[in-house]
């Protein structure tokens, strides 16, 4: 019990330094933890602590009236408190494509700690469009069921197969109806599903795009603007005559939408993070990750440290500022190591990237969030 109360010291010392330091700390206990951290003859562990904790002003006084904590303990032995379980979900996007290729089923599994598995499956007959995506529905069915997963929330991007299993459409098919009689049969085995239908297209600046699996948005094109793509990054001005594979790929790599930058937002106290993948680093960029991120989540902020970016520097972001009262401080460009903080962020978050990613370098948008 001593050794769980100097932890907690601990841990409130490591994540409240600045308070810590700044002010005198008064703890109040009936657990001899004056004596505990006073002497060289402990554990090591509270050894260890008591050295960590020597550098602030740390005041230990006991328990002077127990009447209050009495009842209050009284109180809550007494009284039969009903607590509600929080439903853990497990998340699955589902994909089936059929051609005259072949019949390819997609499966993402999240598990509530952040865990991914990705299943690629093969079927061996040709079925129509509408039967693969039952297909993949009834694969990620079977393998969600062996993880013992309970509550399941399931994304696809047929609006026809999930409505019918919503039964908002009417089935009449016999071969669908048999396939939807399978799912339900499946579902049944978990005590809750929820379906929805994840859209793949949308209209961005007047242009159609699709929601690609490595990169945020990929502009949709017409036959002659394909052809003329592939002719520029073939043979163009800065063409490198790769072959098909790679050329495809280098295409895909060219939307103007595809993350090329990260910015980093660290809080100096409590040092939390938030960053977000761009495509491009301008000032509206930057402000709408601030209004979004910050200032509407957690407020207005007292100062903001950049480095000496355009996006930052420029008159735009200093009359955004100036209007919010926020006061703007500039790292040296001769020291960046006076923006410390962000400098290890920054650091710490290219580390966790690239162990991530494992050389498929465009899918690091991905593990953003995870490596956080």
């Amino acid at each position: 019990m001593i050794e769980k109360s100097a932890f907690a010291i601990v841990s409130a010392a490591r994540k409240l330094r600045p308070y810590f330091q700044a002010h005198s700390i008064r703890v109040v206990t009936n657990m001899p933890l004056r004596k505990a951290l006073g002497q060289f003859n402990v554990a090591e562990r509270l050894l260890k602590w008591a050295i960590e904790l020597s550098e602030f002003d740390i005041i230990y006084l006991c328990r002077t009236a127990y009447k209050s904590q009495v009842l209050a303990d009284f109180i809550i032995q007494g009284t039969s408190v009903s607590f509600t379980p929080v439903e853990v979900v497990w998340e699955v996007y589902v994909d089936g494509a059929s051609s005259s290729k072949g019949t390819g089923l997609g499966v993402e599994i999240i598990s509530p700690q952040g865990d991914r598995f990705k299943y690629a499956l093969q079927v061996n007959f040709n079925p129509s469009h509408n039967i693969a995506e039952y297909e993949a529905f009834i694969a990620e069915l079977q393998l969600v069921a062996a993880t013992s997963a309970k509550s399941i929330r399931i994304r696809s991007d047929s609006q026809l197969v999930v409505n019918q299993i919503l039964k908002e459409y009417k089935t009449q098919d016999e071969t669908l109806i048999k396939y939807l009689k399978k799912v339900e049969q499946l579902m049944g085995g978990f005590d809750s599903v929820l379906i929805e239908h994840s859209l793949e297209f949308t209209i961005i600046e007047d242009e159609l795009c699709k929601k690609g699996y490595h990169h945020p948005w990929l502009t949709c094109v017409g036959k002659a603007k394909a052809a003329e793509l592939l002719n520029e990054t073939h043979q163009g001005i800065c063409g490198s005559h790769q072959g098909p594979g790679t050329l495809g790929k280098r295409i895909m790599r060219q939307g103007k939408r595809e993350p090329q930058f990260i910015v980093v937002a660290v809080e100096y106290f409590i040092k939390w993070i938030k960053v977000k993948a761009l495509s491009l680093i301008t000032f509206q960029m930057i402000t709408d990750f601030l209004e979004h991120h910050i200032v509407y989540r957690y407020g207005i902020p007292h100062t903001i440290i950049t480095d000496n970016g355009k996006q930052f520097t420029g008159a735009p972001f200093k009359d955004y500022c100036r209007g919010l009262g926020i006061e703007i401080n500039f790292a040296s460009v001769c020291h960046p190591q006076s923006n410390e903080l962000a400098e290890v962020s920054n650091r710490t978050i290219l580390e966790g990237l690239k162990k991530k990613i494992e050389g498929t370098k465009n899918t690091w948008p991905e593990y953003l969030s995870e490596v956080v």
